[in-house]
């Protein structure tokens, strides 16, 4: 199961969807909080596991709601914090190895996902 959000004006929709990208549920909020995400993921059964964004709400959500699911974290999420962190150009051999490291897991062939 595949689970975001995204903001709309001054709201924020969280949808969840299956992995042919089919809606299983949603829910309107003002911002993406445990308690929102929370009320998602009360409407549906817990899958084996769920991909998300990794945010502070949503962790704390899955935890709460769905203890035995098991997380992996969004790689195009991944890959936005990497280049908001570092830049596509870090000056560092540090920075610039870990920005070769995220554009390697970002090229990976796809791995099966077990839903």
């Amino acid at each position: 199961m595949i689970i975001d959000g995204t903001y709309i004006g001054s709201w924020c929709l969280l949808i969840a969807t299956d992995e042919h990208q089919i809606p299983l549920a949603w829910q309107w909020c003002s911002t993406e909080s445990q308690a929102a995400w929370e009320a998602l993921l009360r409407q549906i059964p817990a899958p084996l596991v769920v991909i998300c964004d990794g945010g502070s709400g949503v962790r704390a959500a899955i935890r709460e709601q769905w203890p035995d699911t098991l997380t992996q974290r969004c790689l195009f999420h991944i890959w936005m914090n990497l280049r908001t962190h570092l830049t596509l150009r870090p000056r560092t051999p540090a920075g610039q190895a870990l920005l070769e490291l995220g554009k390697r897991g970002i090229h990976l062939a796809p791995v099966k996902p077990v839903f």
